[in-house]
C-alpha cells in the first residue's frame, strides 16, 4: 500500500484561530495546481485531520477523484493550535518545545507526543485498510514532519533553513509486511 501525505494548502488566519482558519485563494489554487502535476493516483481513500483547513484541502482532492473525505482527529496538527493563544505567546512555546522534544506545552502535548501520535494513527489506518492500494491522508506541517523524521531514523531539528514542507506537496510512504518505507521524502530543502 502507498500513503500519499499532503500538506494543507496555505490559510487565512484571523483572530489566532488556527483550528478554524480556513484555506485563502492562494491556498485553493495550491490544491488545483497539485493535480494538475498528475503525480497522485486515484486514491481507495482519502483522510483528512479535523482542522478547517486539512478538511477543505481534502475536498478539493475528493471532488476530483469523486471520493469522500473520512475526519481522523489523530492526524490533527500540534494540539496547541486548537487553542486560541496570541501569536507571540504560541512562537515562545514551540520554540520551547522544539529545544526539548517531551515539554509538554498549552494543549497538553509534547513534540514526543504528537509523533507518536501521528505515527500510531497512520499504523492504524493501515490496519484497518488491508486491501487498499493507494489512500491520500491530509494533514500538518509539524506533524507530517515528525512523523518523515521518526520514519527516516532521524531527530528532528527544526532548522527551517535547511529544512521544509512545502504547503500542498507531498511525501509517499510504503507499508508493506507492517513496515514503513519512505519513497518520497515530504521534507525538502528550501528553493
Amino acid at each position: 500500500m502507498k500513503l500519499y501525505f499532503i500538506r494543507h494548502g496555505e490559510v487565512t488566519i484571523k483572530n489566532n484561530e488556527y483550528f478554524r482558519a480556513h484555506l485563502s485563494k492562494e491556498g485553493i489554487e495550491q490544491g488545483k495546481q497539485l493535480l494538475e502535476k498528475g503525480v497522485l493516483p486515484k486514491p481507495d481513500k482519502i483522510y483528512s485531520s479535523h482542522f478547517v483547513r486539512a478538511q477543505e484541502s481534502a475536498k478539493i482532492l475528493a471532488k476530483h477523484f469523486q471520493i469522500s473525505v473520512t475526519i481522523k482527529k489523530c492526524l490533527g496538527e500540534w494540539k496547541i493550535q486548537e487553542l486560541n493563544i496570541q501569536f507571540d505567546k504560541f512562537l515562545e512555546e514551540e520554540k520551547q518545545a522544539r529545544e526539548n522534544l517531551n515539554l509538554i506545552v498549552s494543549g497538553g502535548e509534547s513534540f514526543a507526543m504528537a509523533r507518536e501520535r501521528i505515527y500510531n494513527c497512520t499504523t492504524e489506518i493501515c490496519k484497518e485498510n488491508p486491501q487498499v492500494k493507494n489512500l491520500i491522508i491530509v494533514s500538518h506541517g509539524n506533524v507530517l514532519y515528525l512523523l518523515f523524521k521518526k520514519l527516516l531514523n532521524q531527530e528532528p531539528t527544526f532548522n527551517e533553513e535547511s529544512e521544509q514542507i512545502k504547503l500542498f506537496d507531498y511525501g509517499i510512504i510504503e507499508y508493506s509486511d507492517k513496515k514503513f518505507r519512505v519513497i518520497r521524502n515530504i521534507i525538502t530543502k528550501p528553493t
